[in-house]
C-alpha cells in the first residue's frame, strides 16, 4: 500500500509537470532526471528484496535526484512532494526513530533550494515549514503502514508455528493412540494367556481323554464329555470377563460410583461374588482417571474369582481429602507378594500398577498365604 501510494505521488507530479511544460518549456535535463526518479522508484521493491544495503543506497540516489530537480530551472516549488515517496520507504524501512532521521535529512535538503526559489523572503521558510509537516505526517502515516505489516507477519509467522504445533499434537495423539492400543493388545493377550488359553489346552486333554475311554468303553466318556461342557463354559465366562474389561459400559456416562455399584451387581449375578462397595465424598474425578481406577476394580475382583477362593470381596473409595484412594479387600488365600509379580505370571497385577501410573496413582499390594489380599492405589497426580 505504501507503494503503491509513492507511485501515485510520484505520477501526479510528472503529469503536474507536464501541465505547466505546455506554457513554459523546460530548461536542462529536468525531465531525464524525473523519469530516473521514477525509474529507481519502480524497481526499489525488487532490488531492496534482494540486495540488503540498496535502501540506504537508494535514499542517497533519490535525495539528489529530487534535490537537482528542484533547483533547474524554473524551479517548481512543487517538485518538494518528490520527497514524500522517499519519506513512505525511510520510514517503511527503517521503522522510528531511523525514519525520522531520514525525514530531518530531507527537510535540510530542501531549504537550499527552497530559499533560492524564493529569494530568501518569508514565503520560503513558510514552504519549508509547510513540507516538513507533510513529511513528518506522511511519515506517521507510514509509521502505521510499518505497523501493521509487522503486525501481518508476526500474525503469520504464529499461524504457521500453531500449525506446526497442531501437526505435532495430531502426530503425538496418534502416537499416544498407537502405544495405548499396543498395550491393551498386549494385556489381553496376557490375560487370554493366563486363563482363557490354559483352560482351553485342559479342554484340549479331556477330549482326548473322552476319545481313549470312548474307543474302549463308550458309556464312561460321559464324565469326560461333562467335563469338557464344564471348562467350554468357564472359557466362554472368561472371555465374557476380558471383553467387559476393555469395555466398560458405564463409567463415562454415570460416574465411577455409579459403575462400581452396577460392577459389583453383575459379579453377584455372574459368579455370585458378593461385594460391598463404600463410598466415601462426592469429588468428580477426571474421566481417564475414572476409567482407569474401574478397570483395576475389574482385574482385582477378577483374580478374586479366579484364585482367592472366597465369595466375598470389599471395594473402598475414599473422595473426602486428597490423597484419593481406592481399595480392593478380600479375606482369601492370599499369596507371597515378589517384587516382579510378571515373573510369577501375575500379569494382572502388573497391568493394574501401568494403569495406576498412567493416571500418576500409586497402586500397592498387601498378601500373606492364608491371610487375605489387600489392593490399593493412592492419588499422588497433585
Amino acid at each position: 500500500m505504501g507503494f503503491i501510494a509513492s507511485l501515485l505521488v510520484y505520477l501526479a507530479t510528472f503529469i503536474r509537470l507536464l501541465a505547466f511544460s505546455v506554457e513554459t518549456p523546460l530548461e536542462g535535463p529536468l525531465i531525464p532526471v524525473l523519469v530516473l526518479f521514477g525509474f529507481l522508484l519502480l524497481t526499489e521493491p525488487w532490488v531492496s528484496k534482494r540486495v540488503a544495503w540498496y535502501p540506504t543506497v537508494y535514499l542517497i540516489i533519490q535525495t539528489l535526484l529530487a534535490t537537482l530537480a528542484f533547483m533547474i530551472p524554473p524551479r517548481y516549488d512543487f517538485l518538494a512532494i518528490l520527497f514524500i515517496p522517499l519519506t513512505v520507504t525511510a520510514v517503511l524501512t527503517y521503522g522510528y526513530p531511523a525514519g525520522y532521521y531520514w525525514i530531518g535529512f530531507f527537510t535540510l535538503a530542501l531549504i537550499y533550494p527552497m530559499m533560492i526559489t524564493w529569494e530568501g523572503s518569508i514565503e520560503g521558510a513558510v514552504m519549508i515549514a509547510l513540507f516538513c509537516g507533510l513529511y513528518l505526517l506522511t511519515g506517521s502515516f507510514a509509521s502505521q503502514l510499518r505497523q501493521v505489516e509487522l503486525s501481518r507477519r508476526e500474525n503469520e509467522r504464529l499461524l504457521l508455528k500453531l500449525r506446526k504445533t497442531h501437526r505435532e499434537l495430531e502426530e503425538y495423539k496418534s502416537r499416544i493412540e498407537d502405544d495405548a492400543a499396543a498395550r491393551t493388545r498386549s494385556q489381553m493377550a496376557q490375560e487370554l494367556h493366563d486363563s482363557v488359553t490354559q483352560t482351553i489346552f485342559t479342554v484340549n486333554l479331556a477330549a482326548q481323554t473322552a476319545a481313549i475311554k470312548y474307543r474302549k468303553d463308550p458309556a464312561s466318556a460321559g464324565e469326560q464329555i461333562d467335563r469338557m461342557i464344564e471348562l467350554a463354559g468357564g472359557a466362554s465366562q472368561e472371555i465374557t470377563d476380558l471383553v467387559s474389561l476393555f469395555r466398560p459400559r458405564s463409567v463415562i456416562s454415570e460416574g465411577l460410583p455409579a459403575a462400581l455399584a452396577y460392577l459389583a451387581k453383575e459379579r453377584k449375578e455372574r459368579d455370585h461374588l458378593n461385594v460391598t462397595v463404600t463410598i466415601s465424598g462426592k469429588r468428580e474425578l477426571p474421566e481417564e482417571t475414572s476409567l482407569m481406577l474401574y478397570r483395576i476394580v475389574q482385574e482385582a475382583l477378577n483374580n478374586v474369582s479366579r484364585h482367592a477362593g472366597v465369595d466375598r470381596a470389599e471395594i473402598r473409595l475414599d473422595l473426602d481429602a486428597y490423597p484419593y484412594s481406592l481399595e480392593i479387600i478380600d479375606e482369601g488365600e492370599g499369596f507371597e507378594v515378589t517384587r516382579d509379580q510378571s515373573k510369577l505370571g501375575h500379569f494382572g497385577l502388573t497391568g493394574m500398577a501401568d494403569r495406576a501410573a498412567e493416571v500418576g496413582w500409586i497402586f500397592t499390594i498387601q498378601s500373606h498365604a492364608g491371610s487375605g489380599t489387600h489392593v490399593r492405589v493412592e492419588d499422588h497426580s497433585l
